[in-house]
């Protein structure tokens, strides 16, 4: 199945409506059910020098009270862990994400997204996928109130092809150190800090170095290769919803290419999925278990009009 990516969900009233209206859900990084999920690795230590030199540094540490405080020596040791966690957290919900995997027929994903595979997945094509990519970066750039004409034309045509990223997740056992990339770009841990965003720096300074693809790579599409079953490609949205929440419409008008039904996904809902399947004009499939199949994997079986009958008349 190349260039198909599909987003297996659980059935609820929310996943339901995104299907039957067209629409992409996306979340921040805090609600995803993998805590290390966006963690970054930086050394304080090194950071805090800057943060002593940089008045809007200073401004990130000094201004939270309960998060770090000066001594003689600079900021303790417990400072730092929490000012740590802090610039984490709030990283986590600089950035919207939409999950999709390269397999369906993996029987853990199916029992881990899928609602044990009760569930059903919905399918995109890489032409719709770019449809995704081109409507996030509408909405995003209107949550923006950005005016395009207050900033060079060229800086504004390359912020727009930044703010939305789609890419494969990389799995790696361990973690790229991001303290040189945060010590040079100050600027942006404290525009994610304070939730006050300078538009000018943001459209002006987004491209011109690396830090916005290392931060991405790093934070966004690399994970533990423990998770390198879920074969994972990942929406990425930068945040200007100003929401922290787990379900964030980032795309319009976006009608999969096809619907698939779990194995144990209950009678009801599978004659509920098969009339959207059918009101949509698209194919839909019912995920088995082959008996004569000494494998693991799940087998997606096409559903002919006469079995899509079969079911909706249940």
């Amino acid at each position: 199945m190349k260039d198909r990516y599909f987003r297996i969900r659980p059935i609820t009233e929310y996943t339901l409506d995104a299907l039957i209206n067209d629409y992409v859900v996306a979340s921040t990084l805090d609600k995803f059910n993998d805590p290390y999920d966006g963690y970054l690795t930086f050394d304080m230590r090194k950071l805090k020098h800057k943060l002593d030199i940089g008045d809007n540094a200073l401004k990130i540490v000094y201004s939270y009270p309960s998060v770090a405080y000066k001594t003689s020596t600079g900021i303790n040791l417990l400072s730092e862990i929490r000012f740590t966690e802090m610039v984490n957290r709030l990283l986590k919900t600089s950035f919207l994400v939409a999950s999709f995997t390269r397999k369906i027929n993996n029987p853990t994903m199916w029992a881990h997204y899928g609602q044990g595979g009760k569930g059903f997945a919905i399918e995109y094509d890489k032409s719709t996928i770019n449809t995704i990519q081109s409507a996030a970066i509408d909405i995003m750039e209107r949550l923006s109130k950005i005016d395009p004409f207050e900033h060079n034309y060229n800086d504004y045509i390359e912020w727009k092809k930044h703010i939305v990223k789609f890419d494969k997740v990389e799995y790696t056992t361990k973690s790229k150190n991001m303290t040189d990339q945060l010590y040079n770009n100050c600027y942006y841990v404290n525009s994610c800090l304070f939730d006050k965003l300078d538009m000018n720096l943001e459209v002006s300074t987004i491209h011109r170095n690396s830090f916005y693809d290392d931060f991405l790579s790093s934070f966004i599409f690399t994970k533990d290769s423990l998770w390198r079953y879920e074969s994972e490609s990942r929406l990425a949205i930068r945040n200007y919803t100003n929401k922290n929440d787990s379900h964030v419409i980032v795309a319009r008008n976006t009608k999969p290419t096809a619907i698939y039904i779990g194995e144990f996904t209950p009678k009801p809902y599978v004659k509920i999925l098969c009339v959207i399947a059918d009101r949509k004009n698209i194919p839909i499939y019912r995920m088995m278990t082959m008996p004569t199949q000494l494998t693991n994997k799940l087998s997606a079986i096409k559903l002919s009009k006469d079995e899509i009958l079969q079911l909706t008349n249940l």
